[in-house]
């Protein structure tokens, strides 16, 4: 089992996709914008961050390099409808 931290501020995808991820057995919190997963990080201790990119308070890559100063060895998986090149690009620095 897993603790995975979802931030994503849609909640009907976030919801199918927390409900599928307990499914398998695993923890799952659920954040709908950044400045409520800040918190979570250290009160939770996921294992794992589902982060999406796309946040009216700023971007999931910003967010990331901020979090990654405390905790640069935590997984991230970037969850986007973005396909341009610069954008898998960021993500994949």
């Amino acid at each position: 089992m897993y603790k995975i931290l979802l931030v994503d501020d849609e909640e009907s995808l976030a919801g199918s996709l927390k409900d599928n991820l307990e499914i398998e057995g695993h923890e799952v919190m659920y954040a709908s914008n950044l400045q409520s997963a800040k918190p979570l990080l250290d009160s939770f201790n996921p294992h794992l961050l589902l982060l999406d990119v796309n946040f009216s308070e700023g971007t999931g890559f910003q967010f990331y390099k901020e979090i990654k100063k405390t905790k640069p060895t935590l997984p991230v998986i970037f969850l986007s409808a973005r396909t341009n090149e610069l954008d898998v690009v960021l993500g994949l620095n």
